[in-house]
């Protein structure tokens, strides 16, 4: 029977040999059993098992008593074996243990079966007493059987509190018709997933999911366990989420500013409930803190706070505001920062209050949110998080508002003075030009330049200019207030919009309004200015029927009225048009006459009248026009000057003197000429170095270039002129004084600056009869001063010997004009070199 066995099988004596061993031993352990035989029992038994499993054996024979012991037998590979081993004792005619019959069998299935199942109860536990969210087991009568430490902390009760009690004590009520339907599904073996709020030992609700699974036993459900989530932060972040996004619409379509401010402080008080919110933002102009958003707050709490000024211990906000920083009042009736205002805070029921500064990207301090509440209490980090996200989404709003406003302001508005552009300028006008539409009223629109206010930016400077023009428009949109608006739509160029108006009278009335006020003066840097303008008026729709024909007609009155002098107002009259042609025609045909040598240049000689001597020439520009034939500069240079044109015209002349004085040079004649500089000229930054450039190209000695300029350019930029002249003189230039007895005609002048000439103006030389005595009187009083000043005089528009001889008994000896010789083209003037002696 024993060879058939499938369970180990020996026999063994009372000290453990072996008498026999079954054939079994070879299946299960790969050693054959006869060499078991004579051998110890314990050397087929595993070490760590060895002392147990003897000491048992010991006290099986000691009691004679059959034992059950659980051990491993090693294998030939030398790998354990579980087996179960009964021991039964042979006992002898003397009641003494003989031997003992050992019956093994593998039970490695069972024990690692069982080793699971209990590695499996362990987890399971763990997982209960250790899992993050409160667990609960419950009987099926709803008592709840046990419960992890999680679900204590989430009621805030102990086990011994919980375990026990029907679930439904934990319940808030309003909840107990549903749980009756969740807690039957459980019990019928379904799963439930679901939401409800629970109680708290202090009374708040707190929203949970819930789980319900059920336990089942052989096919039947026994219980319930149930898994339970603190789902309150999730519930507030999807109200925080949906709220963000609401706001975050909200800018996207540029709502306003206040509307997106409200629904700010409305979202933190869904997710904070018992809070109240505000927002206030900064008056940078006033320093105070005023109150945007906030309407849950009493009126009266809010008014109190309203408009204080910015401080460190004035109140929380204001704190808050003032150093960039939070400032956390957990109870505004004990905390000295709210002395001013804690019988408003008692009366509004206001005991908590939290401030939290709004800032930009500059880290610029631009408002506050802040958060109230009925009882005394400290933030929590939570509370903290909500504050900071909502604080930014405020600081996104305003600054996304500012933006707008900025970007308004730049398009619609000039950079420099503030004023309206041409683009709101014409917005405004469609406007009211739909109303005088629908209407039949009149609208009035003036053009005004300012006349010759390129002077003020070369005497003071364009910071000086740009100022002043600042300060005249901020008088202008005063003089407007009630009656139109002004919109700059040039470098000095404005226009006026009158919106409703009767006639060019009361248009007149306007316009006097504006040059009286830039005719007053404006003082910046303690150095005092006036201007004043020139306009032109049209109305519609006597004038024109859109804005760009009203805008040309009124600039084309205007160009009129500053040909007629200036510092007038020209009301619109067809006939202008052709004047204004006129001066198109001449602005394009200088730039051809530029690109296409259409200039010329004429030399009329000076005269020693003591040596009959050729001294010089001067250089005047002609234009050769391919219609109307030579032009004299009156009919040119104003419009030159006017459009800037003057600029290119003389780096003309001055390089086409260079090269006739070359050309003398080459056949023998060393001619000094002089020419012509206008104010736009010198104002020039490269005139200088350009000028020296062209003398060194041609090769030419700088002495026999003598440069003329007007008084009108003295009342320029004198430091930078006095630099450019003197830079000019070191070079071996000279300098005069032209058209000296006009103007200003101011003595200091010529203290002032060092003049080489000055040339008497032919106003004065010219015969008079009626004034012939007063005249000579003028002509020898100057001649004798620059006499004494040791400045060469010469006189100009010389026509008789009588006015010849006048001049030579006064000292005079170097004339110009007609007597001696017209301006000529250079090729007609070389004979007088060949017949006169030139010095």
């Amino acid at each position: 029977m024993t060879e058939n066995m499938s369970d180990l099988f020996a026999i063994v004596d009372k000290n453990g040999l072996v008498l026999y061993a079954s054939p079994s031993h070879k299946r299960l352990l790969g050693i054959d059993p006869k060499k078991y035989i004579g051998h110890s029992l314990w050397t087929q038994i595993h070490p760590w098992d060895q002392d147990r499993v003897q000491s048992q054996f010991v006290e099986m024979i000691e009691h004679k008593q059959s034992t059950k012991v659980e051990c491993q037998y090693l294998r030939a590979s030398g790998t354990p074996l579980s087996v179960e081993v009964i021991w039964i004792p042979l006992v002898d005619v003397n009641e003494q243990v003989s031997q003992i019959v050992a019956m093994a069998r593998d039970v490695t299935r069972r024990t690692e079966a069982e080793k699971e199942l209990s590695v499996t109860e362990r987890w399971h536990r763990a997982l209960f007493d250790n899992h993050p969210d409160a667990v609960v087991s419950v009987a099926p009568d709803s008592r709840l059987l046990s419960c992890n430490v999680a679900c204590e902390v989430l009621i805030g009760q102990t086990y011994y509190e919980i375990t026990g009690q029907s679930f439904y004590r934990f319940v808030v009520p309003e909840y107990h018709s549903d749980m009756d339907i969740h807690f039957s599904r459980v019990m019928k073996g379904d799963t439930v997933d679901t939401e409800i709020e629970v109680l708290h030992k202090d009374g708040h609700h707190i929203p949970v999911s819930l789980i319900g699974l059920p336990v089942i036993e052989d096919g039947t459900v026994v219980g319930a366990y149930g898994i339970v989530k603190d789902i309150s932060e999730r519930k507030q972040g999807l109200t925080q989420i949906r709220g963000q996004s609401r706001i975050s619409e909200m800018i996207a379509l540029q709502k306003p500013l206040t509307h997106i401010l409200e629904e700010i402080t409305a979202v933190v008080e869904n997710i904070l409930p018992g809070k109240l919110c505000s927002i206030s933002l900064v008056d940078k102009e006033q320093q105070t803190l005023q109150c945007w958003a906030g309407s849950r707050l009493p009126k009266e709490f809010v008014n109190n706070l309203n408009g204080i000024e910015l401080g460190s211990w004035c109140n929380p906000m204001t704190a808050a505001a003032y150093n960039n920083e939070t400032v956390i009042v957990a109870d505004v009736l004990t905390d000295s920062r709210w002395v001013e205002f804690q019988e408003s805070a008692r009366a509004s029921n206001i005991r908590m209050c939290w401030c939290k500064p709004i800032v930009d990207q500059n880290e610029t301090v631009i408002g506050t949110i802040d958060i109230y509440s009925r009882s005394p209490e400290p933030p929590s980090q939570h509370d903290l998080r909500i504050m900071g996200t909502f604080a930014y989404l405020a600081n996104v709003a305003i600054v996304k508002e500012n933006d707008r406003r900025e970007i308004t302001r730049f398009l619609y508005h000039d950079p420099l003075t503030g004023v309206a552009n041409r683009m709101l300028f014409a917005k405004t006008f469609n406007t009211v030009w739909d109303s005088a539409q629908k209407n039949g009223s009149e609208i009035g629109l003036i053009v005004l330049d300012m006349d010759d206010f390129q002077k003020v930016n070369r005497q003071l400077g364009h910071t000086y200019a740009d100022e002043y023009l600042k300060i005249a428009l901020e008088r202008v949109e005063e003089t407007l207030k009630g009656l139109g608006m002004i919109a700059r739509i040039g470098g000095d160029a404005f226009a006026v919009l009158v919106p409703t108006i009767q006639g060019t009278g009361e248009l007149k009335i306007v316009s006097k309004k504006l040059q009286d006020t830039f005719s007053r003066p404006i003082s910046i840097d303690g150095r005092e200015t006036k201007t004043t303008i020139s306009m032109g008026a049209v109305i519609y729709p006597t004038h024109g029927s859109t804005l760009v024909e009203l805008l040309r007609n009124a600039e084309t009155a205007m160009l009129v009225a500053k040909g007629k002098g200036k510092r007038q107002c020209t009301v619109f009259d067809t006939s202008m048009d052709t004047a204004i042609e006129t001066r198109s025609a001449t602005v394009k045909g200088l730039n051809n006459a530029l690109q296409n040598d259409g200039l010329l240049l004429h030399y009329q000689p000076r005269i020693n009248l003591r040596t009959n001597k050729v001294t010089g020439v001067e250089a005047l520009v002609r234009w050769n026009h391919p219609d109307r034939g030579v032009l004299y500069p009156a009919e040119f240079i104003t419009i030159a000057e006017e459009t800037g044109l003057i600029v290119e015209i003389g780096r003309w002349v001055r390089r086409e003197v260079c090269r006739q004085i070359s050309s003398w040079m080459e056949n023998g004649h060393q001619i000094r000429v002089a020419l012509n500089i206008s104010p736009r000229e010198l104002d020039e930054q490269d005139f200088t170095e350009d000028f020296l450039r062209v003398v060194r190209e041609y090769g030419i000695p700088s002495r026999l270039l003598e440069i003329e300029i007007t008084e009108s350019i003295l009342l320029s930029n004198e430091t930078d002129v006095r630099e450019k002249l003197h830079r000019l003189q070191e070079a071996g230039f000279s300098v005069s004084l032209d058209d000296f007895g006009t103007g200003y005609s101011a003595l200091s002048v010529l203290k002032r600056f060092p003049f080489d000439h000055v040339k008497i103006d032919k106003s004065i030389i010219h015969d008079d009869k009626e004034n012939e005595h007063q005249n000579r009187g003028i002509v020898k009083m100057i001649l004798q001063l620059l006499s004494e000043l040791g400045i060469n005089a010469i006189a100009e528009g010389v026509e008789t010997m009588d006015e010849a001889e006048v001049l030579m008994k006064n000292g005079c000896t170097e004339i110009q004009g007609y007597l001696y010789g017209k301006p000529e083209p250079a090729s007609e003037k070389t004979h007088l070199f060949d017949r006169r002696f030139v010095d």
